[in-house]
């Protein structure tokens, strides 16, 4: 049986396309993971991640317009572990 991708686990985007999505790096949605900042994003294995596109949309449209930092928002409900205001 072949294993299923991290991004089709939940129908979600893997970092790289939610990357592309928000245009950032796969490298800066890496670093606000580890900081517990940025998107809500959903641990599926101690490795992956996903990222629900309307969240993305929700966390862009929070996002100050002129270059300022982005609103810190929590991790998905779905996700384990205690949620960061």
């Amino acid at each position: 049986m072949k294993a299923k991708s991290a991004g089709n686990v939940i129908g979600g985007l893997r970092p790289r396309e939610a990357a592309l999505f928000l245009g950032l790096s796969p490298a800066t949605l890496q670093r606000w993971r580890r900081l517990n900042q940025g998107p809500p994003f959903v641990r599926v294995s101690p490795r992956a991640v996903v990222y629900d596109r309307v969240s993305l949309t929700v966390f862009l449209s929070s996002c100050p317009r002129g270059g300022g930092r982005p609103v810190v928002t929590t991790r998905h409900p779905a996700a384990a572990g205690p949620l960061v205001a």
